[in-house]
């Protein structure tokens, strides 16, 4: 037996160095300042017009084993030096008259991005994939095309500079979480034919802003633990037809509640979304006139 050419119970350890570049999103260097007087804590949104791309060079080893029943188990370790790092600051307007508000919003929490020089991160991550049709056959061909998947990510070094220079532990704001896990099923029919997914991502809580990022309190925000769910479903109509439907975040999830002294600070709920998309595959397509034999 073999997956993907390979033998069950081989072991295979890849490695690859590669470049990659990332530009910041269009709605984040439109320019914009959003003031938000109602919040628990009112704060201030600042878009920058002048953020640059971030480069990555990456170094990534990995070590896959594949079972005797078409499963694969792989453990990783990457490596990523960033340049031109984007620092999603969360920090409070000072009082007085030169805060850059010409001394208005004191104690609002100011949202602001910056690129901030170089960012080294470092980490493990494990995977596995195993298809159930091996622990199924007692059951109807129908229903064997069950398969379940799993991954932990670990991420053991961070180190960015902050808006003042030093390097410091980027916060959850910087989307650098301690750890991550997610987990999911799917299941396709004998002749994939249908195909169905359900997904979800773990994310634990963490420290929203840096050690003293203000001189007027010293307590630090909280985000709170949080999961979403997810899913794909497609029916092929048949080689050069499909149909797609896709869920985010289909239970709602809140995934940005903030806390402050066991206080509830903020609460931002993104809601559901789903997408409805057809896909042709035109390689088959015959035009009149243009194709001919």
């Amino acid at each position: 037996m073999s997956v993907t050419g390979r033998p069950w119970g081989t072991e295979s350890v890849p490695a690859t160095s590669t470049r990659s570049m990332s530009r910041p999103g269009v709605q984040t260097i439109l320019p914009n300042t959003t003031v938000n007087d109602t919040a628990a804590i009112p704060n201030i949104s600042i878009n920058n017009t002048g953020l640059l791309p971030t480069y990555s060079q990456n170094l990534d080893a990995q070590l896959e084993y594949f079972t005797a029943s078409a499963g694969v188990l792989s453990v990783g370790w990457f490596r990523k030096n960033i340049k031109n790092y984007i620092i999603n600051e969360v920090s409070v307007v000072e009082p007085g008259d030169d805060n850059g508000f010409d001394g208005a919003y004191a104690g609002y929490v100011l949202n602001t991005q910056d690129n901030g020089g170089k960012g080294l991160f470092e980490g493990l991550e494990i995977s596995g994939r195993q298809p159930l049709k091996p622990y199924l056959k007692a059951l109807p061909q129908a229903v064997q095309g069950v398969e379940v998947f799993v991954n932990y990510t670990k991420n053991y070094k961070g180190e960015a500079p902050n808006r003042t220079g030093l390097i410091v532990k980027p916060t959850v704001a910087n989307n650098f979480y301690d750890w991550n896990a997610s987990y999911g099923v799917s299941y396709a029919t004998p002749a994939r034919s249908f195909y169905v997914q359900a997904r979800t991502v773990i994310y634990p809580s963490g420290y929203r802003t840096a050690e003293g990022a203000s001189t007027t309190d010293l307590r630090r925000q909280i985000e709170a633990r949080h999961q979403r769910w997810d899913f794909t479903m497609r029916y092929r109509i048949n080689r050069s037809y499909a149909v797609e439907l896709t869920g985010s975040n289909i239970f709602e999830d809140p995934s940005l509640k903030t806390y402050l002294s066991g206080r509830l600070l903020t609460r931002r709920d993104f809601g559901a979304s789903y997408v409805l998309s057809f896909t042709a595959n035109l390689d088959a397509l015959r035009i009149p006139f243009l194709d001919r034999d």
